[in-house]
């Protein structure tokens, strides 16, 4: 089977930003970001002593904790702009032919060739509009639904995945990711 599919750089930060706000990496780094900010704004109320300055703190730390997921996560999407900005995943947003063989998924674009075998496929995860698949060296699939032209096309594809890996098909994000 073979699909011919392109995923933009915005497609692909904002499927990542709508599903990793679930996973435990993201909520540690959530509860460490706010530890490390109360264990400063705490240290700022010790060293200025003021009461002025510890009710500013205060005030400070209360829009803190209200806004810091928005702070995060707009911190997050810069990183992964840096990230998919780089010449080394230049080829990520070029049309991708995905062609499923014996050995793997064969992925082609413009910039290169790869094959993942079947034994280094992780995961098989079915999410609203794409099909993510990562893999072992940190590479991910994400391929959109509207690349498989037919019900059954999806249904052959995935089935031909679950058989030639003996994955089962999940439907929610990776928390491990």
């Amino acid at each position: 089977m073979e699909i011919e599919f392109k995923v933009s750089m915005d497609e692909l930060i904002n499927f990542n930003m709508k599903y990793i706000v679930n996973t435990k990496i993201y909520k540690k780094q959530i509860r460490t970001y706010v530890g490390l900010v109360s264990f400063i704004l705490l240290g700022l109320m010790v060293l200025l002593g003021s009461t002025l300055y510890t009710v500013t703190i205060i005030i400070i730390y209360i829009i803190f904790f209200f806004s810091r997921k928005k702070i995060f996560n707009r911190s997050l999407r810069r990183r992964l702009l840096r990230i998919y900005g780089t010449d080394k995943l230049i080829g990520t947003f070029e049309t991708t032919h995905l062609k499923l063989m014996e050995k793997g998924i064969k992925t082609n674009t413009k910039f290169s060739e790869k094959v993942h075998n079947w034994n280094s496929i992780k995961g098989l995860y079915l999410l609203e509009e794409y099909i993510f698949i990562p893999t072992m060296n940190g590479e991910s699939l994400v391929i959109p639904l509207w690349s498989l032209s037919s019900m059954e096309d999806k249904k052959l594809f995935l089935d031909n995945i679950i058989n030639n890996t003996n994955l089962e098909l999940k439907y929610s994000y990776p928390d491990s990711v």
